[in-house]
């Protein structure tokens, strides 16, 4: 999976695998892409939070679920 910021009003962006508290991406700027993230098949949401934020605070956005299938680009 990669990760692309499109949001061009939104601040960078740490993004958390919903629950966990790391980040499994830290200080997203608008029009920046990560470098592909594996993860295994399965359903995942993503808290957004501004970079920087304390993992314990709330999220800014979370996404719906995302079902991810095995061997698949997303």
């Amino acid at each position: 999976m990669r990760i692309v910021h499109v949001s061009p009003d939104a601040p960078a962006v740490d993004v958390y695998v919903a629950g966990s508290t790391e980040a499994a991406v830290s200080g997203l700027a608008y029009l920046q892409a990560t470098a592909p993230i594996e993860l295994d098949a399965g359903e995942y949401a993503f808290d957004l939070r501004g970079a920087g934020a304390s993992s314990e605070s709330a999220p800014a956005f979370t996404t719906p679920a995302l079902t991810l299938e095995g061997d698949m680009s997303y």
